[in-house]
């Protein structure tokens, strides 16, 4: 990903909300004309494996498009040397706020939280089938289409400490408040926002600045590391975020048991 200009990793990040939310509202079409949660999940399985069919093949022909071939076929094989210790230590120490970034975005991720919330409408049709799609699913995925379509690479020597306190302020702000939701089971935490719209405003907000600021991140390397650190910079925000995704579950029991 590193290869290609920042404009085409917005692309990429663009496709992988859109994804969500079309997965979100196949999820909602099978809950309505499928009678059985049988044929529900055949519906929906089905149409998603005709579509993961569909998008392998474009990634085929994608590799041979001249624009593919261009950023990453290279016209003299040439052997990559291996980054010392030291070398990546370097580049760590530079982009150092966009690795604290993640760790803190990932934390405050809540993990598990909103698909325990249940909606203030017991018992009707859309509080027992629908809520959790629309309301989590499909906000969710919109709102994260949302802040990576306004992210950008904003963040430079001069502001990153600036942008990574407004990023804890935000993240972790809205994030804390969604464990005082109308949750499912009811432990610890108050009952502060019993309603349904006040669950998808903390929701989507949360989802907004968590992804701009994600994405904000990663498009800001460039502006930290020289040209030929660029790809170890990737590497290593992606190494992070790797190691930090194998913690997930431990922190979703983390936060439901707060809740």
């Amino acid at each position: 990903m590193s290869k290609f200009p920042n404009r085409y990793v917005k692309y990429y990040m663009y496709g992988n909300a859109v994804g969500g939310i079309l997965a979100a509202l196949l999820q909602c079409i099978a809950l309505s004309i499928g009678g059985s949660s049988i044929v529900t999940g055949l519906i929906y399985f089905s149409v998603g494996t005709v579509i993961m069919l569909y998008t392998l093949f474009l990634a085929i022909i994608s590799n041979r498009l001249p624009l593919y071939q261009y950023y990453m076929d290279d016209t003299m094989v040439v052997e990559k040397p291996v980054h010392s210790f030291k070398e990546m230590f370097g580049v760590g120490k530079k982009i150092w706020v966009n690795l604290i970034s993640i760790v803190v975005n990932l934390f405050f991720i809540m993990p598990g939280v909103p698909y325990s919330v249940i909606s203030e409408n017991h018992g009707t049709v859309f509080a027992v089938k629908y809520f959790r799609p629309v309301c989590t699913h499909i906000l969710s995925d919109a709102a994260s289409l949302v802040g990576r379509i306004f992210s950008g690479p904003y963040i430079t020597k001069r502001n990153r400490y600036l942008a990574l306190l407004t990023n804890i302020a935000t993240v972790g702000s809205f994030g804390i408040l969604l464990l005082f939701c109308r949750t499912s089971p009811k432990r610890n935490s108050p009952l502060l926002f019993p309603h349904d719209w006040e669950y998808m405003c903390i929701l989507g907000l949360h989802q907004v600045f968590f992804h701009f600021f994600i994405v904000s991140m990663i498009l800001s390397v460039r502006n930290l590391v020289k040209p030929n650190q660029v790809e170890m910079g990737f590497l290593i925000m992606t190494s992070i975020s790797e190691v930090l995704a194998m913690f997930m579950g431990f922190l979703a029991k983390l936060w439901m048991s707060i809740v």
